[in-house]
């Protein structure tokens, strides 16, 4: 009798913990797993759960172009880290922290190119509120000369509510 209340002891215990949030992208059917472009998508996860302009800017090639909505494109490495640095500042100016996570809905990848279409969902925490807003994206990521993939293009747009 002592063993299952161990292990009933020991799964409640477990169901308790708050476990980390998933970094990687979901991947529809179809969808490929490549863990090297797979990466991108876990650094501007840890890049905004920890407020990182710099991890988030590293992800992007040196001639990469950032096209985000309602704005002209961002060409640079340089920056496009400070566009994250303005909006990681901002967050914590306002005291939210952030997450991102991705869905890739469609992939392909053709020698040193590849793409990405998919959903984003953005939610910001404010302590006592939560917001999530989602969006749509495609990204073209380069294999760079040191064979590392980086986003190339970076397009983003807003989804409609609900």
């Amino acid at each position: 009798m002592p063993r299952p209340t161990l292990l009933l002891t020991v799964a409640l215990a477990l169901t308790s913990l708050s476990l980390p949030a998933q970094t990687g992208p979901v991947l529809d059917p179809g969808a490929d797993a490549v863990p090297a472009l797979d990466v991108l998508y876990e650094g501007l996860a840890r890049a905004y759960d920890t407020l990182d302009p710099e991890l988030a800017g590293a992800l992007y090639a040196e001639g990469a172009r950032y096209l985000p909505p309602d704005r002209g494109p961002v060409v640079g490495r340089e920056a496009i880290t400070t566009v994250f640095a303005d909006f990681f500042r901002e967050a914590a100016i306002r005291d939210h922290r952030l997450s991102i996570a991705f869905e890739i809905l469609e992939r392909r990848v053709e020698g040193t190119l590849a793409y990405d279409v998919g959903i984003y969902t953005l939610t910001r925490h404010d302590g006592h509120r939560r917001a999530t807003s989602r969006g749509k994206f495609v990204t073209v990521s380069i294999r760079d000369a040191d064979g590392a993939w980086r986003f190339q293009v970076d397009s983003y747009s807003a989804l409609p509510p609900g």
